[in-house]
């Protein structure tokens, strides 16, 4: 008798605590991925899951599409509206975002029957791999619908988890007057608010208390051929897919800071873009330039301010009446791929040393 109740106590309180957490997993949202709305969205939701229930809700709203990583993901869409009438884009920018996340997502949208007529894709030099670290599981899994998968399933996996530290910081932001960013899914765009009103207080002492800005990086990054294989043929089906359905398909490569460009290896940096110019024609703004030399431009040293953007589709548009710096971008082509890889690569070494020199 005695061993029937132990037993019935055990199986009650494990009841207990698999409902609360259900119930805390569900009323936090850590992923956002329920909706509930309860608490703050923060950084780190799932943008791949929750970006596509938007478009299925709002199918006719757009017709164009920004894709990248959450470097991106400042980039409004009206920066780009104004230089192709007609276009109503949306910023699909996603954590980690590659190659291979925009060749999927293009691939959906097109089965789909989503209108799609332009593609304006930020790849950054990292997308060389499509190796995304482990703790960022559950903010890259994709919907469903996009990978044919049970949705069921998909709800029962986070209904399970127990991410203790995410949804502690996502509690926390929630009560907090200084959040650090915004999420506006309605266009997709990412704010840094806080950070802004940091920056327009005191530039330079924003720049002093950034650890980024001042660490001192080794070339150690650099191709990985199995993988890199997976990232060349899905950029190769991305231009096909864009061809065969008539989709304006613009690339251009992120003008990463200084010292995020530091950590590839001189011969990965510029194979990757050399076969990217011999498979679409792709701006590059990446390297040491005006722009990525000044830690100004960042707010630290992997994502840039929100006027950069004005300045990358200012060069692409050829539009006059934006100040772009004079060294800041540049087409290549598979036509003159050539001409340009010995001045991409002495800028690589010609920055070596002088950043030698000056230590």
């Amino acid at each position: 008798m005695l061993a029937k109740r132990w037993f019935f106590n055990i199986l009650l309180l494990s009841g207990i605590m698999y409902s609360f957490v259900l119930a805390v997993n569900v009323l936090i949202d850590p992923y956002g991925v329920f909706r509930t709305n309860i608490v703050y969205l923060d950084k780190g939701f799932n943008e791949r899951f929750l970006k596509i229930e938007l478009l299925k809700q709002n199918k006719k709203r757009f017709n164009s599409y920004i894709f990248g990583s959450s470097r991106v993901g400042s980039t409004f869409p009206e920066i780009i509206e104004q230089y192709i009438p007609g276009s109503r884009f949306y910023n699909f920018s996603v954590i980690y975002g590659n190659i291979i996340d925009a060749n999927k997502i293009a691939s959906y949208l097109v089965a789909n029957e989503f209108p799609v007529k332009n593609i304006y894709f930020e790849i950054d030099m990292n997308a060389m791999s499509s190796k995304i670290p482990e703790d960022a599981h559950y903010e890259k899994q994709y919907n469903p619908d996009v990978e044919q998968t049970s949705r069921l399933l998909f709800y029962m996996q986070h209904l399970i988890i127990f991410p203790w530290g995410k949804m502690m910081r996502k509690v926390s932001n929630h009560f907090s007057d200084d959040k650090h960013g915004y999420y506006d899914l309605e266009t997709g765009v990412m704010y840094r608010l806080s950070l802004d009103k940091k920056i327009a207080k005191d530039h330079e002492l924003y720049i002093a208390n950034t650890p980024s800005f001042h660490e001192t990086n080794e070339r150690t990054v650099k191709i990985e051929p199995e993988d890199y294989t997976l990232v060349m043929k899905s950029l190769k089906h991305l231009v096909q897919l864009c061809d065969e359905n008539g989709i304006n398909l613009i690339l251009y490569t992120t003008p990463l800071n200084h010292n995020t460009m530091d950590k590839f290896t001189i011969d990965s940096a510029l194979r990757f873009i050399k076969d990217i110019a011999n498979i679409h024609d792709v701006w590059y703004f990446s390297g040491y330039n005006s722009v990525t030399l000044d830690n100004h431009n960042y707010y630290e040293s992997s994502h840039y301010l929100y006027y950069v953007p004005r300045w990358i589709a200012g060069r692409i548009f050829d539009d006059k009446t934006v100040k772009v710096p004079s060294d800041f971008g540049v087409l290549l082509t598979k036509e003159n791929i050539q001409k340009y890889e010995i001045g991409i690569k002495e800028n690589m070494l010609k920055h070596d040393r002088e950043k030698k020199e000056s230590h």
